[in-house]
């Protein structure tokens, strides 16, 4: 009587067939799982640019002068400060400690003031403003103007490289006669 049986060499064909299979289906979800990461942290890094962005160029266009003296100019951290009618507009920025991944991490938020009230953080506790630089363009008797340069990295401290991300941007400001 003949019993249908799998042989040692069958055996090892479909061993080593499912374990082809199954590594390149753990690096194509591996791929997958590592993008998704990579989009996340760009995602928030442009989130905090675009809040960043639209505050300062709104408090400037509603801002009856920049108050040079008042500003931090040409250095990391720069200030800047807006006249406004209900009270300076303030742009600055401040450390915060936080968790990450079970690790300590000291971060610089940008911020928001105005008049007496309390600073807005305008970045998300996962973003680190590495670079805050305020420059003043104003040339003669043309209104004031001032060029901002940000710097945002993705917090990042086991320095996995999905999660390097960085973004620079650039805006300038120019004050409106009225």
């Amino acid at each position: 009587m003949k019993t249908k049986a799998f042989t040692l060499i069958e055996l090892i064909v479909y061993i080593g067939i499912l374990s082809i299979v199954l590594v390149s289906a753990i690096g194509f979800l591996w791929n997958i799982i590592g993008g998704s990461v990579r989009v996340s942290a760009s995602a928030e890094l442009t989130y905090s640019a675009r809040i960043v962005l639209d505050n300062i160029t709104y408090a400037g266009r509603g801002a009856h002068d920049v108050l040079t003296a008042n500003s931090t100019l040409d250095s990391h951290p720069g200030v800047l400060v807006f006249e406004n009618t209900g009270g300076d507009v303030t742009f600055d920025t401040a450390t915060k400690d936080i968790i990450v991944g079970g690790q300590n991490v000291t971060i610089r938020k940008l911020r928001m003031k105005t008049g007496t009230g309390s600073p807005i953080d305008l970045t998300s506790d996962k973003v680190d403003v590495t670079d805050f630089v305020v420059k003043n363009r104003t040339r003669g008797t043309e209104p004031k103007n001032v060029k901002v340069e940000v710097a945002l990295a993705f917090v990042n401290p086991g320095q996995d490289l999905a999660r390097d991300q960085t973004l620079s941007f650039e805006t300038a400001v120019s004050i409106r006669k009225r």
